[in-house]
């Protein structure tokens, strides 16, 4: 009798202790916020994907991988943190493992790489922010975590170079040219590069507007050889010249090696 009941008080604080653990992964700081939670629950998270994700390249493996690490980090997106731009980072990692396991119902259709991909970014460009913030560590794998700091930071990096691309044509001059035709125009784009990269060729949509703000023409234009400081000018054919406003859109680029 007596044996049973140790059996059972064994028993009964294993699962106690289970409980704790399990509690534990997302109790408060003694000031009430979970930051130190979170990058716990990050980091083990991380791991615990890995783990599933390098043994197989599956559907299932997939969706194992995300779900693990969701399972780990995804209560904290009601938590309280001190540090409010940990909170953001936070949430958009979050948002973006949402988004991956969203994405898995594409798994087979064409545009399913370029998808996860998207996703991809935003995640590792969130987990950039996080230990730009916090320092993440882990106890394995850390060429993973490599890759994919990696890519956020390419990520980013893109990001502000497209920033500073659309303010460079937010700021470009097209003025009228003098024309005789009666059905359109020659128009002069005048583009400055002050975004401190050289491009191989950059090209952009202008899009014509009337005074009701509706396009009646647009064309595209491309810069070729466009060097860093350098002003270049553009001569595209308007078919119209009813058009009183303009708006250059950027289509693709290619920097110089």
């Amino acid at each position: 009798m007596r044996s049973k009941i140790l059996k059972s008080l064994v028993v009964i604080t294993c699962f106690a202790m289970t409980i704790l653990v399990l509690v534990g992964c997302s109790k408060a700081d003694k000031d009430g916020y979970y930051d130190n939670a979170f990058m716990t629950a990050l980091e083990k998270g991380l791991v615990a994907r890995w783990k599933i994700s390098d043994k197989e390249d599956s559907k299932s493996s997939y969706k194992k991988a995300v779900q693990a690490e969701l399972d780990s980090v995804e209560e904290y997106q009601d938590k309280k943190f001190k540090n409010t731009q940990l909170k953001a980072a936070a949430l958009d990692y979050i948002n973006g493992l949402k988004e991956q396991k969203s994405v898995l119902k594409y798994w087979g259709a064409d545009d399913f790489d370029e998808r996860w991909s998207a996703a991809y970014d935003k995640r590792t460009a969130a987990l950039v922010a996080i230990n730009k913030i916090h320092k993440i560590k882990v106890s394995e794998k850390q060429d993973n975590l490599s890759e994919l700091l990696g890519n956020g930071k390419s990520v980013n990096e893109k990001e502000n170079l497209k920033k500073k691309i659309d303010a460079m044509l937010a700021k470009a001059k097209v003025e009228r040219d003098d024309s005789e035709d009666l059905d359109g125009e020659y128009v002069n784009i005048i583009i400055k590069n002050n975004t401190g990269k050289d491009y191989s060729f950059l090209t952009a949509t202008v899009k014509f507007k009337d005074k009701d703000g509706v396009v009646v023409d647009s064309q595209d234009v491309t810069a070729e050889g466009l060097a860093d400081g350098e002003t270049t000018r553009l001569r595209p054919y308007v078919e119209t010249k009813d058009w009183e406003t303009y708006q250059l859109v950027l289509n693709s680029y290619e920097l110089k090696k």
